[in-house]
């Protein structure tokens, strides 16, 4: 990279990676930016997550999310490679994780408050931002009326379930009350 700044966007253009120039106030931006904070979220809770099986999953998370960001910056919602796509496989693995999550600990019969443990408080986080980026992925899809393939939206739904229970089992595991 010859140089970090371009110029380019000072007028509150962008360029999406199929070359079509966009403001930066549209709301496609807002939805990869939204998934861009959520990938940090995900890194950051990482910083502070030492059980190395959660930590894969996050890391497969963000691989996953970087794909997605692919997908969302392209003006026609798709990738151009076959092999970054979003698959049932991906949204199957969430779920497992979920469930094995669940099984491990007593069932949540109660409002889950604030974590004082900085992993767990951080998924919290991560989870609220994900369902921001739900949410303006499906205005998106209204204000453009545009299509993206059901696997995407179905991945950040099930993220978002995911980071819950993720959040929930580290307080369990921590012994947090």
């Amino acid at each position: 990279m010859a140089s970090l700044y371009t110029r380019k966007g000072d007028q509150g253009q962008t360029v999406l990676t199929d070359g079509e120039k966009i403001s930066k106030g549209d709301i496609q931006v807002e939805c990869y930016g939204t998934l861009d904070e959520l990938k940090s979220y995900i890194g950051l809770s990482m910083a502070f997550i030492t059980e190395d099986g959660l930590a894969k999953e996050l890391q497969y998370i963000q691989e996953r999310l970087f794909i997605l960001g692919g997908i969302l910056a392209h003006s026609k919602l798709v990738s151009l490679k076959a092999e970054n796509q979003i698959t049932a496989g991906d949204i199957r693995k969430l779920e497992q994780w979920i469930d094995q999550k669940l099984a491990a600990m007593p069932p949540i019969r109660h409002f889950v408050g604030i974590s004082t443990h900085k992993g767990s408080a951080v998924l919290d986080v991560a989870r609220s931002i994900c369902r921001r980026c739900e949410r303006s992925l499906v205005r998106m899809l209204e204000q453009k009326s545009i299509e993206v393939d059901s696997n995407v939206h179905a991945f950040l739904n099930r993220l978002s379930d995911y980071l819950f229970a993720a959040s929930c089992w580290i307080r369990y595991v921590e012994k947090e009350e």
